[in-house]
């Protein structure tokens, strides 16, 4: 509260904050009241508009109320609205900003506050920090605030990116989609940057955020957005991203560009012979297609040691590959696929290599098993009949399976035994 003469005290009443038309109603020279300017006083016939000198006071004592009492019901909405962020109205939120910035807290201010704090144990922390009012409600809105840090010097300025550059996606797939990161940085900036798609193929893009704040663009790192392409046809494609806020004046344009391409069809690679063959290492190798683009190869490596295997999966970008750590297993298994444009091909022939020597796997290992999550995964060259397998109490749990390559059987957790029907020791794998 505030004190106020008797005349003034009633010719204000209650209505709202405000600054007065030409000829007010009540004018002492320190306190006016009458008509409200254009876009002010929120209904109300009359607004009060104190003294220049206590413009900034009032306003700084509104921010203190509409923060502690906004879940309450206020009687006159005027210039508030109940129970939601940001309490205050758009028209009393740009009036207090302004009184706020021209009329600084004095020291009279201060010695209040400080008075109330000793009866009431409580402060108004827009008076201890002003700043805080532009994080609330000003530009600053949307950023971290901290009260220990210090203001940013100096004018604002974003970096990167950088007028008229391009983002290119590439070459996609019909029915795939591919992500590319667009990277943000800044200096000094006061308020979130707002990102946004227009003409051309918008809708074929993707923005993983259309605000960032401020506070994530001037860190070393800056800010890398995640913009995805997801075509829905065949063809070349365009857009452009419009990039403003932060402080910066005015905006700058960033262009999207990718390429839809038909569903490649993909041979199935043919795996040869490992070559270079020593203790540890061995050379992986494979025929690449004829007349076919292709972005990588995977060679799908199974390793056998006392009685177990493990698989794992390795990326080539030749029809050949090293492999090392051939001396940790008894012996290994290898087949391979191409991959294009996010597809893949049917895995190749499954190759064997052995300490002594190496093999196709339709000549000396009819069947390899490899464990996938719940189950396992048979690798075989050929079909394999009267597939059975046990498990280690000799009960059996899969009887007459016909046995194609990459065929998985899902099985409960425990240790089992695979024979194939048509030839080859018993394996064992253990399923998790």
């Amino acid at each position: 509260m505030y004190p106020s003469e008797i005349k003034a005290n009633s010719a204000k009443l209650h209505y709202p904050l405000g600054e007065v038309g030409p000829n007010p109603d009540f004018d002492n020279g320190v306190s006016k009241v009458g008509y409200p300017v254009a876009g002010q006083g929120g209904g109300a016939k009359y607004v009060f508009e104190p003294a220049d000198e206590y413009k900034g006071d009032f306003a700084r004592t509104y921010f203190y109320m509409a923060t502690i009492y906004q879940d309450l019901t206020w009687k006159h909405t005027y210039m508030v609205s109940s129970n939601t962020y940001p309490t205050l109205n758009t028209w009393s939120i740009n009036l207090l900003l302004r009184w706020h910035r021209q009329d600084p807290v004095s020291e009279k201010e201060t010695r209040r506050n400080d008075a109330v704090y000793s009866v009431q144990n409580n402060r108004n922390p827009f008076i201890d920090h002003p700043e805080l009012a532009e994080y609330i409600w000003g530009n600053k809105k949307g950023l971290p605030y901290n009260p220990s840090s210090t203001e940013p010097a100096g004018d604002p300025v974003l970096t990167t990116p950088v007028q008229d550059m391009t983002l290119d996606f590439g070459r996609v797939a019909l029915g795939k989609s591919a992500t590319a990161r667009l990277l943000f940085k800044g200096e000094n900036l006061t308020s979130a940057v707002k990102v946004q798609k227009y003409t051309g193929n918008a809708e074929m893009f993707t923005l993983a955020a259309t605000q960032i704040p401020a506070a994530l663009i001037v860190t070393e790192e800056g800010y890398w957005l995640n913009v995805t392409y997801t075509p829905t046809e065949i063809g070349k494609h365009t857009t452009r991203l419009l990039i403003s806020g932060g402080g910066v004046s005015g905006s700058r344009g960033v262009a999207l560009t990718a390429e839809c391409c038909p569903v490649p069809t993909l041979s199935q690679i043919h795996a040869t012979e490992a070559t270079d063959v020593t203790q540890d290492q061995y050379v992986a190798n494979w025929d690449a297609p004829a007349g076919e683009e292709v972005d990588y190869y995977i060679v799908t490596r199974t390793i056998y040691r006392n009685g177990t295997a493990k698989t794992e999966e390795l990326v080539a970008e030749e029809n050949s590959l090293v492999i090392t750590g051939f001396s940790e297993s008894d012996s290994e298994t290898y087949s391979v696929r191409s991959s294009y444009l996010g597809y893949e091909s049917t895995p190749s022939n499954v190759i064997v290599v052995k300490h002594d020597g190496i093999s196709d796997a339709t000549v000396d290992a009819p069947l390899a098993v490899a464990e996938t999550p719940g189950g396992i995964r048979l690798i075989c060259d050929r079909d394999i009949v009267g597939l059975r397998i046990y498990n280690v109490s000799g009960k059996l749990a899969v009887a007459g399976e016909r046995a194609v390559n990459n065929t998985e059987i899902m099985l409960p957790s425990g240790v089992y035994f695979v024979i194939a029907g048509n030839g080859g020791r018993p394996i064992k794998v253990v399923v998790r």
